[in-house]
């Protein structure tokens, strides 16, 4: 629970501050704002399918803890810009970030809810 609670602040958090900050301190639109996180769904679209297939196989810790790790070289990479900042530094780690995506939010939900009886579930996820 912790972790997906920071994991879920880490990613709402960054999903928030990076286009408010392109926004007022680098002079994007909101659209070019939002072109520039735009491409975090994309590997997140195409390898959760993957994450799912995987997942049976492996401890969805190590899976959980990679994305972390995934999620960290991203905000670091981040922590480096200024406000002379290229579209190609912005959009590199937002790359990086839909695939720490694929595997952590799966993953973590696998394993708050096992263990669960089968008619407990929907009420355990809706929570």
């Amino acid at each position: 629970t912790i972790a997906l609670s920071v994991g879920y602040g880490l990613y709402f958090g960054n999903l928030v501050l990076l286009p408010l900050w392109l926004q007022t301190d680098i002079g994007y639109t909101a659209t070019e704002a939002g072109l520039v996180m735009a491409p975090v769904g994309l590997f997140a679209v195409l390898l959760s399918p993957l994450t799912g297939k995987i997942l049976p196989r492996t401890d969805p810790r190590y899976i959980a803890t990679l994305s972390f790790l995934v999620f960290a070289l991203c905000f670091w990479m981040r922590s480096r810009y200024t406000t002379g900042v290229d579209t190609y530094s912005l959009l590199l780690p937002t790359l990086i970030q839909g695939i720490g995506m694929a595997g952590f939010f799966i993953p973590l939900v696998s394993i708050t809810l096992s263990g669960l009886p089968g008619n407990r579930i929907p009420a355990a996820s809706g929570l």
